[in-house]
């Protein structure tokens, strides 16, 4: 009886379905289901509608299966299974397991809601960039979580810099940091971008763990995307081969992308007025001219990416944008060419009718080195606040006129800057004019 049950614990340990997490994909009402396993048997997916009046019959569907060589140094093997659930309704949750073989994963719950539909009702998002599986990344998580089961959140935005680094260690970080954020990413879509610390060996490492929605251009690489989620047209961008002479070749097919995006969403904005874009590197952040680390970072680094994106974005009416890399946070102003631009009302915790890209860097989450950069002993003028707390940002879409941002501390547990983001009707109709 023993050896039995030793060999089966065993045959669990190397079959079971590990590092389960969701991703939307580039198709409406459909969610990708993504996990691992040391062994292979016949991977499947089994889903069904809770909460709601349709059919409660389980859907059963067979999963891609890739064996994949995490190690950096030498062989260790895994197996990556990933499929999709489709024909998903806005007015359901789904309940759902994965198996490899005869070992079935718990079942876990997720909304049906998911881009491309038509549903319009408010919602919220946790965005951040810089998580790592350190104590400090760890408390966050921790508090992230707790909102997760206590909110109604419908997805979460990483902003690169995953894990540090998911090659670590022969895998074994990229194991370690899809395991601690599995309670949160079985239930909701986990949609990430690169950052530098997803560079290594052509991002092999961070395309061989996430599958993002795919389109010709990024051909299939989780680099770049968009979609529309009600009211907001969100952009997800890789900014690092802005930062390397050597890398024309995506940096060009990647602009080209994101101006033919933008070019559509723009015609498309009596449906979807806002523009929300999100990358690792940042456009603007005050800096400490003592650390040379933070000249990189907001001097040299922050011009070249300016120098990229900032006339597309200004030209194109981009809302909100939304950045990591730098470890604290600061909310900044409508800002372009380095100035402030005003709009109709630009008090400290609120905005109308902005004529300029607002920025906001939540890269605070949780880095693997020390406490937070210090923030900056003269902010600039356009900086509206600063924290060198651990902590993560929601962004909540009420409707077509109002968003809000929320920035939260890890380290009190509390709410700690806000911002409302509105636009009236008459700026409605001037950007479709």
């Amino acid at each position: 009886m023993l050896i039995t049950f030793l060999l089966f614990s065993q045959a669990q340990a190397l079959f079971y379905p590990m590092q389960v997490h969701l991703s939307w994909t580039e198709n409406p009402s459909e969610m990708r289901v993504t996990w691992q396993s040391r062994l292979n048997g016949k991977a499947k997916i089994s889903y069904r509608p809770i909460f709601c009046g349709n059919s409660s019959d389980w859907t059963e569907l067979e999963a891609e299966t890739t064996r994949i060589d995490f190690g950096t140094e030498m062989y260790r093997y895994s197996f990556v299974h990933t499929g999709v659930m489709n024909n998903l309704s806005s007015d359901c949750h789904y309940e759902y397991s994965v198996s490899n073989g005869f070992f079935s994963s718990d079942n876990y719950v997720f909304y049906g809601r998911t881009p491309g539909q038509n549903k319009r009702s408010s919602y919220k998002l946790l965005v951040y960039g810089d998580l790592g599986t350190h104590e400090y990344g760890k408390k966050t998580f921790d508090l992230m979580k707790t909102m997760s089961e206590t909110q109604e959140i419908l997805g979460i935005f990483h902003m690169g810099d995953i894990g540090y680094n998911l090659d670590s260690q022969q895998g074994l970080i990229g194991d370690k940091f899809l395991n601690m954020i599995k309670p949160m990413a079985s239930s909701h879509a986990y949609m990430t971008v690169p950052g530098n610390h997803e560079k290594a060996n052509n991002y092999t490492a961070y395309k061989q763990r996430f599958i993002m929605p795919r389109n010709e251009a990024n051909q299939n690489t989780s680099y770049f995307y968009s979609f529309d989620l009600g009211p907001v047209h969100y952009v997800l961008l890789n900014t690092n081969p802005y930062l390397k002479t050597s890398l024309k070749g995506e940096r060009d097919t990647q602009t080209n992308w994101l101006k033919e995006d933008l070019k559509k969403a723009n015609q498309n904005r009596v449906n979807v007025p806002w523009i929300v874009t999100l990358h690792h590197h940042l456009l603007y952040c005050s800096h400490d001219p003592s650390d040379s680390g933070s000249r990189k970072d907001c001097e040299i680094q922050a011009s070249v990416i300016r120098h990229n994106l900032e006339e597309i974005y200004y030209e194109n009416k981009v809302d909100l944008v939304l950045a990591g890399h730098v470890h604290h946070y600061e909310r900044q102003a409508s800002v372009y060419k380095n100035q402030t631009v005003y709009g109709d009302v630009d008090e400290l915790n609120k905005h109308v009718n902005a004529n300029a890209p607002i920025h906001i860097i939540s890269g605070s989450a949780g880095n693997w080195i020390r406490k937070n950069d210090p923030a900056a002993p003269n902010p600039c003028l356009w900086t509206r606040f600063m924290s060198d707390d651990f902590g993560f940002g929601t962004l909540t879409v009420f409707n077509e006129t109002t968003l809000l941002w929320e920035q939260f501390s890890s380290e009190t547990n509390k709410m700690i800057d806000w911002v409302y983001i509105i636009k009236y009707l008459k700026k409605l109709d001037s950007l479709l004019s």
